[in-house]
């Protein structure tokens, strides 16, 4: 848990040291790194879009539309300006209206109902103009250091097209998923000659990790509200706008694949940093003497009963790959009586309780199932936002390996530290007939991380690291045949293969939250659970796998509007509920 505190990299000026010092033990990294535990996390106040929309807030940003040259059938060009606190940003949409069965919907495509572009600095006509030729040929199209991203959508079919009929006969619709578009990605940080994420300075604001991301989300969201209402008024020059309960409603649709794997394997660094960041939360909040008749009690209270709503209206089945909706009802009901009682009596789950939220929790780990403790845990972060908040700086993690391997260091020591840190992938079976089952590689026909099966497809692509305990192992074989004596230098100029692991593992020395304790190569092993993760650490809240490769949900369900951005005004908009609206 002090790691971070003590690599000092992690520490920036603005947090308070004392924030890596909770009053409560966190968990240890054995209950909370396999792949299944962290696929049971959920969004909170330390999500990357829960932080970008609450300094969107804060400093006013203002959106405007600059340029709307659209047409009846949503085709045109659309440009907006961004006016945040420290520089003009902007979004600009080459805008199509394609029948559904020319859509692309994977990387490689070249149909879609909008390509954009966010950009820094002032809008440009002439750019615009180069960025509509590269934009043509995506793949391989070239932007430049104004551009911080480039992006891809297709509408909803129904949900859009309902929307606008709705709104051209004078009625607010029904959104069938909570989103009118769906995104189809983002390639920025250097891809296609974009600008370099880590060059941002702090103040950029952008800087926050994957800020352009989910500033792109929220874009797409905006324009498609814009671009509905515009075709509605096409049809009727007096049709309905979006009710402003409604457009915050709206998300932004996504799917997402085995691409997440690999990148939570490539990234322990940063992975170390998001768990013990989201575990400092929890256990500062479990660490809190609250009275009954405090706010936080009431506030605990609200909180559970929307988010029974919620799942009540979000009925998943879990298809025997997570928890049901019914479980979490379930669940969330047995920990709102407990509160209520507090709230009552004083007592917490049959007990006098100074720290009530640690008794409500420990009562959960025993009673409740693990998606349900994990939701558990995301509310009571929600009742802490400020210190949330101030935690969520110390996710701009540095370079994964950069100047943290020790050549000097003695293959006694270097087996020490496998040892210690790397038990748990020494206790793996890498051997067995299923160990090696799969493999993740590049795919080059598909531009994209694919997932291969061993002996069955082909494996001359460009294979992506993910057996980490396999590395381990034959590493440390291979450092046990020497003498103890030598220098990581030596050994790794003879076993040069080596050198990657042997950094890996000099790197996170003390860093035990950054490895995925289970074997990811393994035939058995489900790639949802990790995809699920991260977007969790993105900030997606409705979570819907369609099958174990791949997972489908909606960013920014809720989120402020432009106009709330503009006065400062936030809200609540965790597990949003739908607005009423009224029936054709």
């Amino acid at each position: 848990m002090t790691a971070i505190a003590t690599r000092g990299v992690w520490l920036p000026d603005q947090v308070d040291p004392a924030l890596l010092d909770p009053p409560v033990a966190i968990r240890p990294p054995e209950n909370v790194t396999t792949a299944e535990a962290l696929s049971a996390t959920k969004a909170s106040a330390l999500s990357f879009a829960r932080v970008l929309i609450r300094r969107m807030v804060e400093e006013r940003w203002t959106i405007t539309t600059a340029i709307w040259e659209i047409d009846a059938e949503g085709r045109g060009t659309a440009a907006f300006r961004i006016a945040t606190a420290e520089r003009p940003l902007h979004f600009v949409v080459f805008a199509d209206n394609l029948p559904e069965a020319e859509k692309s919907e994977r990387i490689v495509g070249s149909r879609y109902d909008g390509v954009g572009y966010l950009g820094q600095g002032e809008i440009d006509r002439d750019h615009i103009e180069v960025m509509r030729g590269e934009s043509a040929n995506f793949v391989l199209g070239r932007a430049g250091p104004c551009v911080i991203g480039l992006t891809r959508m297709n509408r909803s079919a129904s949900a859009f097209d309902g929307a606008v009929d709705a709104l051209a006969q004078g009625r607010q619709p029904r959104i069938p998923g909570g989103y009118l578009l769906r995104n189809n990605g983002f390639w920025g940080n250097g891809r296609h000659g974009t600008a370099i994420f880590p060059g941002f300075a702090p103040e950029h604001p952008l800087s926050h990790p994957y800020s352009g991301e989910m500033l792109t989300l929220y874009m797409w969201r905006h324009f498609g509200c814009v671009l509905a209402e515009h075709l509605a008024r096409c049809r009727n020059p007096q049709a309905a706008t979006f009710s402003p309960a409604l457009k915050r409603h709206l998300g932004m649709g996504n799917a997402s694949g085995l691409g997440m794997v690999p990148f939570v394997i490539a990234h322990p660094k940063r992975i170390h940093a998001w768990v013990v960041m989201r575990e400092l939360a929890i256990a500062h909040a479990l660490g809190e003497p609250v009275a009954p008749a405090a706010p936080e009690v009431a506030r605990l209270l609200g909180l559970i009963d929307r988010c029974i709503a919620y799942f009540t209206l979000h009925d998943r089945s879990g298809r025997a790959m997570y928890a049901p909706s019914s479980v979490l009802r379930e669940d969330l009901g047995r920990l709102r009586d407990a509160v209520a009682i507090f709230g009552a009596e004083g007592t917490m789950c049959g007990a006098e309780a100074l720290l009530p939220w640690q008794t409500l929790e420990a009562w959960a780990g025993e009673h409740c199932n693990r998606e349900s403790l994990e939701l558990l845990h995301s509310l009571l972060i929600e009742l802490y936002p400020e210190r949330a908040f101030a935690l969520a700086r110390l996710a701009a993690v540095p370079g994964d390996f950069a100047n943290d391997s020790d050549p000097a260091m003695s293959l006694a020591d270097l087996a020490g530290l496998i040892r210690r840190d790397y038990g748990w992938a020494l206790a793996i079976d890498v051997a067995g007939p299923q160990a090696r089952h799969h493999f993740w590689y590049y795919s080059d026909e598909n531009v994209e991380p694919r997932l291969g099966e061993r002996g069955v497809d082909p494996g001359d692509e460009h294979e992506a690291f993910v057996d980490v305990p396999g590395a381990v192992q034959a590493l440390l074989a291979d450092v046990e045949k020497q003498p103890g004596a030598m220098t990581t230098a030596e050994f790794l100029l003879r076993h040069p293969g080596h050198r990657f692991m042997a950094e890996r593992v000099q790197s996170l020395a003390g860093l035990s939250y950054g490895e995925i304790r289970g074997h990811v190569s393994h035939a058995r092993f489900q790639p949802f659970h990790l995809i699920r993760f991260a977007l969790s650490l993105l900030g997606m809240e409705d979570f819907d796998p369609r099958s174990s490769l791949w997972v489908r949900g909606t960013f920014l369900q809720g989120a402020p509007i432009a106009e709330d951005l503009a006065a400062g005004r936030e809200d609540d908009w965790i597990y949003p509920l739908e607005p009423a609206t009224e029936e054709p």
